[in-house]
């Protein structure tokens, strides 16, 4: 009887713990860089894997240079194919020169992600203030 009793209770662990909820990756990043002359953009894009999916949560860029504070930077969300299609832009218009913002976007794992993004310096020092990045592909 206490062997069929402590069978039991085994059993009943092994399935609370087999319905316990499956806990998220931890966060990666996938970055990029560029430069026009003078002017660089650092970005970056936080994401995680849960669940059989992909989930971006935030996005950061850093602009290196004497510009001014109305730059434009977006972030293209791609899925690598043939031909690639374009899942999600997130474009901001005249953002300071450090910033950074949160989002909520979820592919499923099976697709092949990529980031595809850039600035447009706030300057009139440079003839194309212009800068384009890709970042790896997950």
């Amino acid at each position: 009887m206490r062997t069929l009793r402590t069978a039991a209770v085994i059993g009943a662990l092994g399935l609370a713990l087999s319905l316990s909820a499956t806990p998220a990756s931890a966060s990666s990043v996938l970055s990029g860089r560029c430069s026009k002359g003078a002017y660089q953009l650092a970005a970056s894009v936080t994401y995680g894997n849960a669940g059989g999916q992909h989930f971006f949560t935030k996005l950061t860029w850093n602009i290196i240079g004497d510009v001014g504070g109305n730059n434009d930077v977006y972030f293209e969300f791609w899925k690598n194919g043939s031909p690639d299609s374009l899942v999600k832009v997130f474009k901001m218009n005249n953002v300071s020169k450090r910033g950074s913002m949160n989002i909520s976007l979820r592919r499923p794992s099976g697709d092949a992600i990529y980031v595809h993004g850039g600035a447009v310096f706030d300057t009139n020092r440079a003839t194309d203030p212009v800068c384009k990045y890709f970042t790896r592909t997950i």
